[in-house]
């Protein structure tokens, strides 16, 4: 995986929030295809006056049958979520786990990873800001996380309407997130074989020993260009498994089914052992 430019915005306007923050450096993972998301990044992260480095993420499809036997096991896959792997999972899973291990061999103590399809939110630098309120074991932070449950235990204030929050469901996103050089160490005693996919290991499905937060509200989200970002992996999403929906179940089983899952999720954030 080779590095792009690296964009660093001096000339970026005096009301620019990055003034007076410390900012840890910015990977953002990008296809080499994906030139309008990448176009879009640059933009954005450009009018915040960040300083970041785009870095080309592995192209699943390309990837060689002798590596992808190397780094990727079906049969682990298959154990694990009950399906295989889709190339461009692969090739995600495959981005951030060489990010992880180019922080350790360059020893930086921490890194903020985000997407090409991201949108960074006014509490991004609250957080940052705010910093020395950070859980002093910290080593992972998903600045988004698709649905994840919050847990009602061991919640961080970091200040007012914004705290950093145990989980107590799988956290998924790999959108963006702050990560430690130790928390990269412990990513990399689970990457290989991958079995999973990118979010499966920071999100708290790999018993990884991660200390691991979310920030709530979020302080990032999908985004790109022109609205919501389309997918450079619609395999992946097709073969996600998802669960029953409303046509299927008719209005009154819907209604329970919601109604159970409801009750679970409220139950599960409840429960100390829940937590991730």
């Amino acid at each position: 995986m080779s590095s792009h430019t690296y964009f660093p915005m001096k000339d970026a306007p005096d009301v620019s929030p990055a003034r007076d923050v410390a900012v840890p450096p910015i990977w953002v993972v990008n296809l080499k295809r994906s030139v309008e998301r990448r176009d879009y990044i640059v933009q954005h992260l450009t009018d915040l006056g960040l300083d970041f480095e785009l870095v080309e993420a592995v192209e699943g499809r390309a990837i060689s049958e002798e590596e992808m036997q190397r780094v990727y096991s079906r049969d682990e896959a298959m154990r694990y979520i009950g399906r295989a792997l889709t190339p461009s999972e692969i090739g995600c899973s495959l981005s951030h786990i060489r990010l992880y291990e180019r922080m350790v061999q360059q020893g930086l103590d921490e890194v903020i990873i985000v997407e090409d399809d991201v949108e960074v939110f006014p509490s991004f630098w609250e957080l940052l800001r705010n910093r020395s309120h950070f859980p002093p074991d910290w080593e992972l932070i998903l600045l988004y996380h698709g649905g994840a449950q919050a847990s009602f235990w061991k919640r961080q204030k970091i200040q007012a309407g914004l705290e950093l929050r145990k989980f107590a469901s799988v956290a998924d996103g790999t959108v963006g997130y702050m990560v430690t050089r130790k928390g990269a160490e412990k990513l990399l005693a689970q990457a290989y074989p991958i079995r999973v996919p990118s979010d499966g290991l920071t999100g708290g499905y790999l018993p990884t020993g991660l200390h691991l937060f979310g920030a709530y509200p979020l302080c990032m989200t999908q985004h790109g260009p022109g609205g919501a970002a389309e997918s450079t992996m619609p395999d992946a999403h097709a073969a996600r498994i998802t669960g029953p929906d409303k046509d299927s179940l008719g209005v009154v089983g819907w209604n329970l089914y919601v109604a159970k899952t409801g009750l679970f999720n409220f139950v599960r954030r409840l429960s100390p052992w829940a937590i991730i």
